[in-house]
């Protein structure tokens, strides 16, 4: 505290006061600049965090989408699997019948050289294929 002689005149007491108030004021302004640092902080830290949870629900996507392609291969390979051993299977039953039916004719010479025969076309098929 200051003395009655100390006393201050009212221009220091209207220095001290707008001192005061700068100070204030210029604390309040750092305080105001620390929180919106503080808020841009956290806006970063959210992007980057709903940046990597995009990333994560991409990455999930592709793969699941890479899975269904795969299991659809798989199912079309299956599905011509079973097609080709039914068309081998007509082919073979065609062929059953082909033969009873020449067999019920009573000409087994005839049937005889047509199996010659057409064995002798796909042995030549066999060779051209393989040239």
């Amino acid at each position: 505290h200051l003395s009655i002689q100390q006393k201050l005149s009212p221009e220091e007491i209207l220095k001290r006061c707008e001192d005061r108030q700068a100070n204030a004021q210029q604390i309040r302004d750092q305080h105001n600049e620390k929180k919106v640092a503080q808020g841009k902080e956290t806006e970063k830290r959210m992007e980057a965090a709903r940046e990597r949870r995009e990333e994560k629900d991409s990455g999930r996507q592709d793969d699941l989408l890479n899975k269904m392609g795969r299991a659809r291969q798989h199912y079309q390979e299956g599905l011509r699997r079973i097609w080709g051993k039914a068309h081998d299977h007509n082919v073979k039953t065609k062929q059953v019948f082909f033969l009873a039916k020449e067999n019920a004719k009573g000409e087994p010479t005839v049937f005889w050289a047509k199996q010659i025969h057409a064995e002798s076309c796909r042995s030549a098929l066999e060779e051209i294929r393989k040239a």
